[in-house]
């Protein structure tokens, strides 16, 4: 059924190309990548544009960041070498849009400011020149800009966007930015169409005359859509109250232990607040809400109180010593009634029994009071989610839930996929559709909704209540009709009922949706995870039609089982090959190691549970076995390296001048501090999901401390040497105790900079010194087979190494492998070559003489 679906799918995409709207163009990434990883757009890389009289260039822009300066795009003449650029500056002063002329700035500029709250959103640039007049226009929405710069007539360009070091350009700086459908026309006519509308590749074909462009770096904003991204997670010892602050782009997390946990969206950065005397009232459910004045209220429907958080005396109002009520609504609804600023709960669960009350709190006699409502009735439910309307901020829509008509947890649950709208101007409740009829069941969203009016759209997270071990889904579903799609990847999510939490949330600024989930982990710690993705979510695939032309669907019986056959065959027959194929090899194998007398040939020992290994590259690997070294940025990977190096050289570790001095220089010291700050932050969390490890700060120094349950390769390979003699080693066990973690590659070999030399040097001597020393000792003893490992592993470190290129030869000749003696002596002799700028004098001949 696979194989059939697998081909159907193939066959579809062919008679469909229905991308979702807005979800498709080409990232270009700027400064949170080294320079050689920067994004560049070679437009004109089969070929410049010719023009006679005219051209105009179009695209779609949209700003990731509002920071910086950087190339936009930028033009060349190919014969008079005339340029043209278009760059972005952001700053307090003049951010905006300039063109830049033979390198003299135009006189006029498009102003930016205006669109400063307008992140991820697509814009329409225009860039118009006319030889005959000499005008060039920049248009970017509705701003034009026109300049006369006589730019050559009747002649060819070269046009390339951010980040490209050719046709003389030597661009290193691009804003973060996202471009699509560029159109370039001629003399009053299109020539070239690139929509940029792939989810992959590093080549995109125009779809007018077949032009080839070349993407340097790519990286495409499908998948950005598409799947979920880990922002950050934290491990608290219980399990938190959670809300979200839509004005500050802040998650709070109240504690019982005089800990309120932060979350600053912008700034990936977790921070507490200890506050002071007792905790706030304290029912088990996640009773707590942010007012539109970012005031934080825990609110008890037991007691018919709430508490307030006053910021500046650090005290919560109503107090309690010991309250730990069993909620009466458990897993309700809540929101701030916009018309009179109330605090308002809907539905929910308690005592058996399911409700659909809508109670507001009256705070000047501590009620809760319940609101009467005209129209529909909303069946008694509780786990709905709960989304306001922007178009009409009195409105509020409720999706789906599970409960029943009488609301007798008694008398059986029903689970429900229908959408009212509650109205609290007109205290009127209507019922828009119901899916129940439609292929959906046993699902129940998670506390709040998001709706999109450019996409007439709710999103919300559903997952299943099948099994504990559910998954978090996006449910696309139209506000009008009873339409519906399930959109984006899936998050892990543990539902144990009221010992769990989701939720979701709208990160305006940068125009994606964030998702938190708190669930108890198997160390009895809640595990708090926040995730993100860019809106409007979609799937990476194309949509596939679900109905086809009959002449279609004869032609599709007829084909897929052929396809099936064929498939079923190429996977037979490539089996049968690398079968043969591996036999080869591994005979090849036991006849070098069974002349050396060797039963369990040394393998490279693979990075377990727990551990922290530099031999080959960074990688990290928690506790659960998951390799989390893509977590690492550029930044973070060099600051963690940092700490951790200078940590196993000095037990102070590296002090704060230091750090900044060398992943900062020429920065102010309140700029070094907040950038150190927040990637310390950053690699904390990260470290929080590794286990017994932490980054520890005292008296100005930073300082790595770990437990017995972290491994790390570097520190077992020097002490392993360090603390035994060179007779410890004459053993094949033990030799081989060393080689297995050699084997993984080069120390460090992707970290390229000036501090980390003595490191290298350190690290690399020692572990040259004792090999060199251990190879005459195992040919003497006739174990060619661990002279070729001790050889290979040198030349892992050092690949010009004399030592280790006699005794590989000769080993290789021991075991009667002549030619491949040859062979290893010629490539040495060329790496010597292009390293010493002169030819290696020895030969093998001598080398191989005892």
């Amino acid at each position: 059924m696979r194989v059939k679906a697998f081909f159907l799918t193939l066959l579809l995409l062919n008679f469909s190309q229905l991308y979702a709207q807005n979800n498709y163009g080409l990232r270009f990434r700027s400064k949170d990548v080294e320079k050689k990883y920067r994004t560049g757009l070679d437009i004109t890389k089969s070929g410049a544009v010719s023009f006679n009289k005219d051209f105009n260039i179009t695209f779609d822009l949209s700003f990731r960041s509002f920071e910086g300066f950087g190339y936009i795009l930028r033009l060349k003449d190919s014969r008079t070498g005339a340029q043209l650029d278009l760059i972005s500056k952001f700053d307090k002063v003049s951010p905006g849009m300039y063109l830049v002329y033979n390198k003299k700035e135009v006189e006029k500029s498009i102003d930016l400011s205006k669109i400063s709250n307008c992140l991820n959103r697509w814009n329409e640039v225009s860039l118009d020149y006319n030889a005959q007049t000499g005008m060039v226009k920049l248009t970017f929405n509705n701003d034009t800009i026109s300049e006369r710069i006589n730019y050559p007539g009747k002649s060819e360009f070269f046009l390339a966007f951010g980040v490209l070091n050719k046709y003389g350009f030597d661009t290193r700086e691009v804003p973060f930015i996202s471009i699509r459908a560029i159109n370039i026309y001629t003399d009053g006519k299109q020539s070239f169409n690139w929509p940029l509308n792939d989810q992959s590749g590093s080549i995109s074909k125009d779809k007018i005359a077949g032009k080839e462009a070349e993407i340097i770096n790519p990286e495409w904003e499908l998948p950005h859509h598409a799947a979920w991204k880990v922002l950050n997670s934290i491990r608290l010892l219980e399990k938190p109250k959670i809300a979200y602050d839509q004005n500050k782009e802040r998650i709070y997390m109240v504690t019982d232990h005089q800990k309120i946990y932060t979350y600053d969206l912008n700034l990936n950065h977790f921070d507490s607040i200890i506050y002071a005397g007792n905790p706030p009232l304290n029912e088990q459910d996640n009773q707590v809400i942010v007012t539109a004045d970012s005031r934080l209220k825990v609110y008890s429907h037991a007691v018919d109180n709430l508490s307030v958080f006053d910021n500046e005396s650090g005290y919560w109002s109503n107090q309690v010593e010991m309250h730990d009520s069993l909620p009466t609504h458990w897993h309700h609804n809540k929101l701030i009634n916009p018309l009179n600023n109330k605090l308002t709960s809907i539905c929910g669960y308690g005592f058996y029994r399911f409700k659909n009350d809508i109670l507001e709190f009256n705070e000047d006699e501590n009620i809760w009071q319940k609101a009467t409502f005209s129209g529909d009735t909303i069946f008694p439910r509780y786990l709905s989610a709960v989304g306001q309307n922007p178009s009409n901020k009195d409105q509020f829509y409720l999706f789906g839930g599970l409960g029943n008509k009488s609301g007798d947890q008694m008398l059986g649950t029903r689970f429900y996929y229908d959408l009212y709208l509650i109205d609290f101007k007109t205290r009127n409740i209507r019922r828009i559709w119901d899916l129940h009829s439609l292929n959906i069941k046993d699902i129940t969203p998670v506390n709040s909704l998001w709706v999109d009016e450019e996409q007439n759209a709710l999103y919300t997270l559903c997952f299943s209540h099948h099994d504990e071990k559910s998954h978090l889904r996006i449910l696309k579903a139209s506000l009008t009709e009873p339409e519906y799609e399930f959109v984006g990847d899936s998050i892990p999510y543990y539902f144990i009922d009221v010992q769990s939490y989701a939720d979701l949330f709208y990160w305006k600024s940068q125009r994606k949706l964030v998702a938190i989930t708190s669930f108890m982990s198997g160390n009895n710690l809640n595990e708090i995870k926040i995730y993100s993705i860019q809106t409007p979510p979609g799937n990476v695939l194309p949509a596939v039609v679900t109905t086809l032309p009959k002449t279609y669907i004869k032609l599709l019986t007829v084909l897929i089982p052929v396809f099936v056959l064929l498939f079923i065959l190429a996977i037979v027959f490539i089996y049968r090959r690398r079968s043969i194929k591996n036999k080869a090899e591994n005979v090849a194998v036991l006849v070098d190691y069974k002349a050396s007398g060797i039963k369990n040939p040394c393998k490279a020992e693979p990075a377990g549970p727990g551990s922290i290994n530099l031999f080959g590259g960074l990688q990290v690997v928690d506790f659960k076995g998951q390799n989390i070294t893509y977590r690492f940025s550029p930044t973070v990977k060099e600051l963690f390296i940092l700490i951790l190096l200078y940590s196993s050289n000095d037990s102070n570790g590296i002090s704060s001048v230091e750090l900044r001095e060398i992943l900062w220089p020429g920065k102010p010291l309140d700029s070094a501090n907040n950038n150190r700050g927040v990637n310390i932050a950053k690699l904390r969390s990260i470290l929080s999901d590794l286990g017994d490890a932490e980054i520890i700060h005292e008296n100005s120094f930073w300082r790595f401390k770990s437990g017995n349950t972290i491994f790390c390769d570097h520190t077992f390979v020097l002490k392993l040497i360090n603390d035994n003699d060179i007779q410890y080693f004459t053993s094949e066990g033990n030799i081989y105790q060393l080689l297995k973690y050699l084997k993984r590659g080069d120390f460090l070999p992707d970290i390229q900079t000036e501090w980390i030399d003595k490191f290298k040097s350190e690290t690399v001597n020692q572990i040259v010194a004792l090999l060199e020393m251990l190879l005459p000792h195992y040919e003497s003893e006739k174990h060619p087979g661990v002279v070729l490992e001790i050889a290979n592993s040198i030349f892992t470190f050092d690949q010009c190494n004399e030592t280790a290129l006699k005794y590989k030869c000769r080993a290789l000749n021991h075991l009667g492998k002549h030619g491949i003696a040859v062979k290893t002596f010629d490539e040495f002799a060329g790496r010597y070559e292009t390293l010493y700028g002169e030819g290696y004098k020895e030969n093998i001949k001598n080398l191989l003489k005892d």
